[in-house]
């Protein structure tokens, strides 16, 4: 009976111990310790919960003013079937908002608990690596979403199921924000996420950490898990979009997110629209041809053995200038444009495609087109 009831005290003194490590991150009254960062979203407290209304174009971010290294983090959320949101951890500010962030997104693609690099590297763990993640989060409810950042790991649940795994050491330590993500121009603002019971865990995180199913893909970002590629000339993958003939020689599977390369057969006259990307840069190399490339306030011509480095957030398109077909190599940091080809080219198989429905696959990969 002793032994039993000493057993019994352990256990409860083990599990106050646990509760004791959680830390309450919303105190319930105000937003003491937050502060906004970035665009013009409203965030409010109502009863128990921090509410976030969306409100102009630009991603509005309510982070901590502390900042946190390895933990773990745990809260509910409420959205709007219409939006997109995140949870940024270790991230940090200097133009804009930047670093890792946990997908919320209630949209057919589904990739909640995914993981996002925020205006620096794009997607980096798309659910696409663990599909039947994609059935975790449920919309018209509240989802409790787990994340464990501890050394170079980070983890995600969603309603208990895991969605994410992966090692990086790109940031140890940053701020923890709730996002609101912006709106077009022609979209009403007022729209809302709510989040409740936000907590965190900083000490004890050896005993309280979950370990991930074996047979869940997990990625590796680290610095000392690079490896030679070899391409063989037969190797590609083909898409056929915008008048193009576009060939994935190394995809963002080949290199852990980091870049891909393709090769673009490009018709006389031919090219994309003009657009901006807000994840990649793009560097062309010309094999084949004359283009024209334009870039902000210019234009240069491009003839074979030419190159053109083009840094995201800058409005650019080409052109085949030349009287026969041009060819380019096309290398873009980070990859991950292989599914917005995907997409396009799905719906282009009976013809052009509707050029609305291209520009809400292109929203979806932060690509936006500037002509009509």
């Amino acid at each position: 009976m002793r032994f039993t009831f000493s057993i019994s005290l352990l256990l409860v003194g083990f599990l106050v111990q646990a509760q004791d490590n959680w830390k309450p991150m919303f105190n319930g009254k105000d937003l003491s310790g937050w502060k906004i960062r970035g665009g013009e979203a409203a965030y409010t407290v109502e009863g128990d919960m921090i509410v976030g209304s969306s409100q102009g174009r630009l991603n509005t971010f309510l982070s901590t003013e502390q900042e946190y290294s390895d933990f773990i983090l745990e809260l509910e959320l409420f959205v709007d079937p219409t939006m997109n949101s995140g949870i940024q951890i270790r991230s940090h500010e200097d133009k804009y908002v930047f670093g890792y962030q946990i997908e919320v997104d209630p949209a057919e693609r589904a990739w909640s608990g995914g993981i996002y690099d925020e205006s620096r590297r794009g997607w980096l763990y798309p659910l696409t690596y663990n599909p039947p993640a994609r059935k975790a989060f449920q919309n018209g409810i509240w989802n409790k979403y787990r994340i464990e950042a501890i050394g170079n790991s980070i983890k995600v649940w969603v309603n208990g199921k895991p969605t994410a795994t992966m090692l990086d050491d790109a940031d140890a330590s940053g701020f923890i924000a709730l996002q609101v993500h912006g709106i077009g121009a022609n979209v009403a603002p007022g729209k809302q996420i709510k989040w409740r019971n936000v907590r965190i865990m900083t000490e004890g995180l050896e005993k309280e950490a979950r370990t991930f199913p074996e047979n869940i893909f997990k990625l590796n970002l680290t610095s000392d898990e690079k490896s030679p590629l070899f391409v063989d000339t037969e190797k590609g993958k083909t898409w056929n979009v915008f008048g193009l003939k576009i060939i994935g020689k190394i995809l963002s599977e080949d290199t852990n997110g980091e870049y891909a390369v393709i090769i673009s057969h490009t018709p006389p006259e031919g090219g994309p629209p003009f657009h901006v990307h807000e994840n990649e840069e793009e560097m062309f190399y010309v094999l084949k041809g004359t283009f024209e490339f334009t870039f902000g306030n210019r234009k240069v011509t491009a003839k074979e053995g030419g190159m053109v480095v083009l840094p995201k957030n800058l409005p650019h398109s080409f052109k085949n200038i030349g009287t026969s077909e041009g060819i380019t190599m096309n290398t873009i940091t980070p990859g991950g444009m292989e599914k917005f080809f995907d997409e396009v080219a799905a719906i282009s198989k009976d013809g052009p495609p509707d050029p609305k429905q291209v520009s809400e696959i292109a929203l979806k990969y932060k690509i936006r087109f500037l002509t009509n």
